[in-house]
């Protein structure tokens, strides 16, 4: 009576997804065929056109979005993370807050923003990290998350902010994954989606105050 599944985590962090796919596709098939389950934490780009074969091999498929930042639970728990990482003496509260919202409940954007506030404060003899100090490494967050966006992605991203009201308002935008541009947005983080019913999606934070800057 027992069913033997296998989980295979961590392969979201996979720098080669059709290398991994090749693999996977032939160890699954040959596992289903003695009756071991799979299940894969992937990458989200197989969400696409490209690897439909590959999401068609199981019964369900899941997408792992963000923490919902406009509410409490969700704030709290981003808060919770950093807690871990890092004394209030380090990290004051309304600095914890802030980075929570810049990450736009990314939870490795999260840490990524905490680490690289961290440093800005260090070089400048800081003791403790201010807003000053995670204004900074949000900024140079969104520049690396633009970098080598393709023309069409950076079109259909400007055409998505211009349902914000104003730079750096954090509401939510209209947005249906039609196309590789897009499932590339969603997959570079610069567009988050809450998985919610429907789901919500947000431009990504740190890129918002940029639009203005790119080039169409």
């Amino acid at each position: 009576g027992l069913r033997y599944v296998i989980l295979f985590d961590g392969l979201d962090r996979a720098r080669k997804t059709d290398a991994l796919v090749a693999a996977l596709l032939n160890d699954l098939f040959l596992l289903s065929n003695i009756g071991i389950g799979s299940v894969v934490v992937g990458p989200p780009e197989l969400r696409g056109d490209v690897y439909r074969q590959f999401a068609e091999r199981f019964a369900t498929f899941h997408f792992h979005g963000a923490s919902d930042i406009t509410s409490e639970a969700g704030i709290g728990f981003l808060k919770s993370v950093l807690r871990l990482r890092a004394i209030e003496d380090v990290l004051p509260d309304d600095e914890q807050l802030r980075i929570a919202r810049w990450s736009g409940g990314i939870l490795r954007d999260l840490i990524a923003l905490a680490r690289n506030a961290g440093e800005v404060a260090y070089s400048f003899g800081a003791d403790r990290i201010t807003a000053e100090h995670v204004d900074a490494a949000a900024d140079r967050f969104g520049r690396a998350l633009l970098l080598g966006l393709s023309h069409e992605a950076t079109k259909r991203l400007v055409g998505l902010s211009t349902q914000v009201l104003r730079p750096g308002n954090r509401s939510f935008v209209e947005f249906t994954a039609s196309d590789d541009v897009d499932i590339d947005l969603l997959v570079r983080r610069l567009v988050i989606e809450f998985p919610d019913l429907p789901p919500r999606f947000l431009i990504h934070p740190t890129v918002g105050p940029l639009l203005r800057g790119l080039r169409i």
